[in-house]
C-alpha cells in the first residue's frame, strides 16, 4: 500500500480499494460474501460484547452481528470507511491505535493475505495485543497464488489481481497466534482446484509474461498505477496475441491433464484436488478465564458438521 499511497501522491487518483468495482463494496452481492457474514454471526461467542473488525473496509463482514455487539471498523482507506455503518477509525491494521485487550474480539477478513512478511507479523502481534479473549481470521483457503497472476497492459507489470502476497493452509493459520488456540475453523465458498495447480506452479512458465491475461478493470496495476480494462491498448501484435492466447489455452490444458499425476504439496483434509476458496477461523487466548466454558460450547456443534 506504501507504492500505491506514493503513486497517489503523484497525481494518480485511486487505489484499488476505491474501486466500485472491489470486492469490498459489492461483498453482500456475492454467494461468499454473504455466507462469510453468515458464518462470521454464527462463530461470534457468547459474552462477546466488543468487536474491532481490523481492516473491516466498508465494514460489510460485521452486518450479522452488530445488533449483539459494539462494532468498531478500522480502516487505511478513508474512501472505504466513509461507507461503513457505526463507528469507525482510520488507521493501519499495523499499528493499532487502541489499548491492550480493548476489545473482547479482534477480527481480520481478507487483509491478511494482502501484507508481507514483515507487516504481517506486526499485524498479528497488534491483533493479539489489542484482543482481549478472542480473534477472528478469515484468508483465501491454499490458493495457487500464480495461477491467477495478470499483467498490466501499460507497463507489462505482473501482479495478483487482488494483490494477494501469500497463500494459507490451516496449519500456516493456526501458526500466526502462538499462545492462542485455534477452537474451530470452517472452509468454504466456490470449489478451485488447488494441490495440482499448487504444485505446477513450480514448473517454468511457458515463454513470456505477454502469455498472461490483461489486468481487467477491476484493478489498478502496482507498479504504474493505472486501471486496467478492455479500452488499454496491448503493445503486442494481432499474430502475437493469437500466438498467446494459443499458448495460454495449451498451458492451461496441460494443465488440467497433469494435474492428476503431480503430488501433493502439503496434506490436505479433503480427499479430492478440488477445495473451497476461504477459511475461517476462531482463536481464543491461552489462559483466558472463559477458555473452558467456550470450548465446551463449540463442543456442541453450534454450526453443522457440513461446514468443516
Amino acid at each position: 500500500m506504501e507504492r500505491y499511497q506514493a503513486l497517489m501522491d503523484l497525481g494518480v487518483p485511486k487505489s484499488p480499494y476505491q474501486l466500485e468495482t472491489s470486492f469490498d463494496r459489492r461483498a453482500l452481492q456475492l454467494p461468499d460474501g454473504r455466507r462469510k457474514a453468515q458464518l462470521f454471526a454464527a462463530l461470534i461467542p457468547a459474552g462477546c460484547r466488543t468487536v474491532l473488525d481490523a481492516g473491516g473496509g466498508t465494514g460489510w463482514a460485521t452486518i450479522g452481528i452488530r445488533e449483539k455487539c459494539n462494532v468498531v471498523t478500522l480502516d487505511s482507506c478513508a474512501e472505504s470507511l466513509s461507507h461503513a455503518p457505526g463507528a469507525t477509525i482510520l488507521a493501519n491494521v499495523e499499528a493499532l491505535p487502541c489499548a491492550d485487550r480493548s476489545f473482547d474480539l479482534v477480527m481480520s477478513s481478507q487483509v491478511l493475505e494482502h501484507l508481507p512478511s514483515d507487516a504481517l507479523d506486526r499485524a498479528c502481534s497488534e491483533m493479539m495485543r489489542v484482543a482481549k479473549n478472542y480473534l477472528m481470521v478469515s484468508v483465501p483457503y491454499r490458493e495457487a497464488l500464480e495461477v491467477r497472476f495478470v499483467r498490466c497492459g501499460f507497463c507489462q507489470h505482473v501482479f495478483h489481481p487482488y494483490y494477494h502476497c501469500r497463500s494459507f493452509t490451516e496449519g500456516d493459520l493456526a501458526e500466526l497466534f502462538p499462545l492462542w488456540l485455534m477452537a474451530e475453523w470452517h472452509v468454504f465458498g466456490a470449489l478451485c482446484r488447488g494441490s495440482g495447480v499448487t504444485a505446477l506452479r513450480r514448473l517454468p512458465r511457458v515463454g513470456s509474461t505477454r502469455n498472461l491475461t490483461l489486468a481487467t478493470k477491476n484493478t489498478i496495476c502496482p507498479e504504474c498505477g493505472k486501471q486496467g480494462g478492455d479500452n488499454l491498448v496491448d503493445q503486442s501484435t494481432t499474430r502475437e496475441s493469437i500466438l498467446h492466447r494459443i499458448l495460454s489455452f495449451s498451458k492451461r490444458r496441460l494443465r488440467r491433464c497433469f494435474a492428476f499425476h503431480e503430488i501433493e504439496p502439503y496434506p490436505t483434509f479433503l480427499p479430492q484436488a478440488l477445495g473451497p476458496y476461504w477459511i475461517a477461523a476462531l482463536f481464543i487466548r491461552e489462559g483466558a478465564s472463559q477458555v473452558d466454558g467456550d470450548l465446551a460450547d463449540l463442543s456442541e456443534g453450534r454450526l453443522s458438521s457440513g461446514d468443516r
